[in-house]
């Protein structure tokens, strides 16, 4: 998603959730949609994709939990170029769906001539861009005596912030290969991601290879056939965040609300529970939380040609799209958040399993003049 900013004027990113692997919401036209998503519809490769991820929305108790990216299975180095449409020309050709734009993917080709290698490596690092200037704990006592507070100082003086975040790194490698000879080329390529989310125990790891081929027959070249094919798997570890508005399971809200003079760990070095209470020791609930998915994809299209004249082609698509997820979340019961402790009973924890089958077929005829 983060391609298309800067392709066309007015495109709009919202970040939904900062997870690594998280949706981004995409706005082409505007926020124009009353009702439905307002996504606009993704081609990859004449493939229409219908904007659903695999991974189950299971939240591990902890509220609901930032959807997934539908377009996760796509590596961006094989991406060749990218193209928005939007108003008019967008619904004349694909209808209805493309009501709020339409976002063209098109992948790297071969080209004829010599094999080519490509290979690229990249790391980094990221780290909060900026920090929420909230009190410390020698700050928060002197707002206690300015306003004449008697209880709320615990002694400590604690970044519940600097707690459970983190620098991270990341590092990308992919390899492609490509070639061709009498009108016949090809592409393979395989790719490793592997991002860490600034927030502890969140990150994701991507392995995806594709191959896309184009071959002529008959001595004139009028018949030909493309092939692609996208495979991907990734793996996602998912902290406790939720889109609840208001809602104690929301980590970040946790740490920016936590008491500064509060330790969060004991003197004998256990978690620091804060029993009957909206708020929730954010540590606690980092540790307590475990949250996993995997996703798999397979994008798959055959495209018979024929052209009957240098202005006459007739193109046949047909296109599965097959993708499978699972996704394990579970909170461990010493950690109080609404799901697991109701009217002051000890419910002894949460855990859920939960999977996604997802299938979807295309067939398209199509006469270009």
């Amino acid at each position: 998603d983060q391609l298309i900013q800067g392709k066309v004027a007015g495109v709009q990113m919202i970040n939904n959730s900062g997870q690594p692997g998280g949706s981004t919401t995409v706005r082409i036209r505007g926020n124009t949609a009353m009702t439905g998503s307002g996504q606009p519809l993704y081609i990859v490769d004449g493939v229409a994709l219908d904007g659903r991820s695999a991974r189950p929305s299971s939240s591990g108790g902890i509220g609901n939990a930032p959807a997934g990216n539908p377009l996760n299975f796509i590596n961006p180095a094989d991406i060749a170029s990218m193209e928005i449409l939007k108003d008019a020309s967008a619904t004349a050709i694909y209808g209805s769906r493309a009501a709020y734009g339409v976002v063209l993917i098109t992948t790297k080709r071969g080209q004829s001539g010599a094999v080519k290698v490509d290979v690229n490596a990249s790391t980094g690092v990221s780290s909060l861009a900026r920090r929420v200037d909230i009190l410390d704990g020698d700050e928060y006592r002197q707002a206690l005596t300015k306003y004449g507070l008697t209880n709320g100082d615990f002694g400590g003086n604690v970044d519940a912030l600097d707690e459970i975040t983190r620098t991270a790194y990341n590092q990308n490698y992919n390899l492609g290969i490509s070639g061709g000879n009498d009108g016949n080329t090809y592409r393979a390529s395989l790719g490793y991601q592997n991002q860490q989310g600034i927030l502890r125990k969140t990150d994701f790891v991507k392995y995806s290879g594709s191959f896309n081929g184009n071959f002529k027959f008959l001595e004139s070249k009028k018949l030909g056939l493309d092939v692609n094919m996208i495979s991907n798997q990734y793996n996602e570890n998912i902290a406790p965040i939720t889109t609840d508005a208001d809602f104690r399971g929301s980590l970040m809200s946790q740490a920016l609300a936590w008491n500064p003079t509060n330790p969060l760990r004991n003197v004998d070095g256990s978690l620091n529970i804060v029993q009957n209470s909206s708020l929730v020791n954010p540590l606690a609930m980092s540790e307590a939380s475990s949250d996993k998915s995997k996703v798999s994809t397979i994008l798959g299209s055959v495209s018979p040609y024929y052209k009957f004249t240098p202005w006459l082609e007739y193109r046949m698509l047909a296109s599965i799209n097959y993708s499978t997820g699972i996704r394990r979340a579970s909170t461990r019961s010493f950690i109080n958040i609404p799901n697991i402790q109701a009217n002051g009973d000890f419910l002894g924890g949460y855990a859920s399993y939960s999977n996604t089958e997802l299938v979807t077929q295309q067939f398209t005829n199509t006469l270009n003049f």
